[in-house]
């Protein structure tokens, strides 16, 4: 069988990073990857076990040899990045991470956890970035990947509703 591509897309998450997780799925649809659906949510409840059980069900459709787009973060936790990419190489397949954000940059206090991120990152076979800055500051702060592709422009599709109607807002 032919080997496959499969893109990670959160749900349960608002906001912008969860419409651009969905905007990069819809895309990778049309060129005909696969969705692999997770859901945000807490896993320090989870025991080891349980996580397990958890990224397998997750991974069930994935076949030895194929290829993972895995959109970082999920916003749960570097323990599940890393152990879920950890599962995806059981499979022999190769691993590209599409930085979507990295928190370690975005939150005062989370500079801490760029470790793990950089963790998580150097189990990649290639990254997605969003800029040649980007790559050069991750590779300052230890990254080892060896391929890149950058992301230098995001078309995001925007829909305006035109009725030929001019409305102002009253003073």
């Amino acid at each position: 069988m032919k080997n496959r591509v499969h893109i990670t897309s959160l749900y349960g998450l608002g906001g912008i990073a969860g419409t651009a997780q969905k905007r990069a799925v819809e895309a990778a649809k049309q060129l005909g990857f696969n969705e692999l659906a997770i859901f945000k949510y807490d896993d320090l409840v989870d025991s080891p076990s349980e996580l397990t059980k958890r990224i397998d069900g997750i991974l069930a459709g994935l076949e030895i040899g194929d290829t993972v787009i895995f959109q970082s973060p999920v916003w749960i936790s570097p323990n599940f990045e890393k152990r879920f990419i950890d599962k995806v190489r059981l499979y022999q397949g190769k691993v590209a991470i599409f930085i979507n954000d990295v928190p370690p940059m975005m939150f005062a206090g989370n500079e801490i956890l760029m470790p793990d991120f950089i963790e998580v990152y150097n189990k990649a076979d290639l990254l997605i970035v969003a800029s040649e800055n980007m790559k050069e500051y991750l590779i300052k702060q230890g990254v080892t990947v060896e391929k890149f592709v950058i992301q230098n422009l995001w078309d995001i599709p925007v829909d305006f509703a035109t009725n030929g109607q001019i409305r102002y807002l009253p003073r």
